[in-house]
Order: structure tokens, then C-alpha cells, then sequence
């Protein structure tokens, strides 16, 4: 399928920021279901971490990965065990025919972009994933 290095090495930059932006997801997800299941709001999350609420907001939305010492912060104070939250999970999506020809065709796109076309594509991508 590829034929030169910078090919590949697009690929491999493409899935790892997909890996990374699902990552991010898991964590937004188990820190907003374990605040919820202590009852508690973004602004007394943040009031106990010392950040502010935007801030948490973000988090939980996973626009921005929380810092290691946030992310220590947010383990202690809502209890989450970090083990699980890294642990490897199989993707469980079905996509139709349609979806997998759009999703390639986008690949293809991105593979003959440079660096800074690809951070702005992943910019708009992430505009209309949170435009939801």
C-alpha cells in the first residue's frame, strides 16, 4: 500500500493521533462519571484541584488532556483507578461500507499533506467533533 517512507510515516502519525484522541475520550469519560458518582459539580472538581472550572470542562470533554500533576490530582480526589483507565479496549464500532470509503478517502487526503496541513486538519476535525 505504501510505497516511501513519508507515506508510512503519515499513517503511523494519523493512527497515533487517533489512538491518542481515544485515550483522551477514555479519560474525559471515566473523570466525568466518577465526579458524577461522587455527586459533585465541575466547580467543586475544580475548587479541589486547584483549577478552574473551563478548565474541567475541557477536560471532560477531552478537547485537552489533563497535565500529569491534574491527572494525579484527579485520580486522588474522585478515586479512580488507573490501571483500568489505561488498560487496553478492543474498538467495538460497526461501520458501513459508505462510512469506510469516507474514512479512507479522508486517510488518503492527509497522507500527501505536510506537518502543518495536518495540524490544521486535526484542528477542524476536532471543531466539528465538539460542535455535537
Amino acid at each position: 500500500m505504501f510505497h516511501n517512507p513519508d507515506a508510512l510515516a503519515s499513517e503511523a502519525r494519523w493512527l497515533l493521533l487517533g489512538r491518542m484522541s481515544d485515550l483522551a475520550h477514555r479519560i474525559a469519560e471515566a473523570i466525568r462519571r466518577a465526579r458524577r458518582r461522587k455527586d459533585m459539580t465541575q466547580e467543586e472538581l475544580a475548587e479541589a484541584i486547584g483549577l478552574q472550572p473551563e478548565s474541567v470542562s475541557n477536560i471532560e470533554r477531552g478537547s485537552v488532556v489533563p497535565t500529569l500533576d491534574t491527572f494525579s490530582k484527579l485520580v486522588s480526589v474522585l478515586g479512580l483507578d488507573v490501571v483500568k483507565l489505561f488498560e487496553a479496549k478492543p474498538v467495538e464500532r460497526k461501520v458501513t461500507a459508505k462510512r469506510q470509503r469516507l474514512e479512507d478517502d479522508v486517510r488518503d487526503i492527509v497522507e500527501g499533506l505536510d506537518d502543518a496541513r495536518v495540524r490544521d486538519v486535526m484542528i477542524l476535525a476536532r471543531a466539528f467533533r465538539d460542535a455535537r
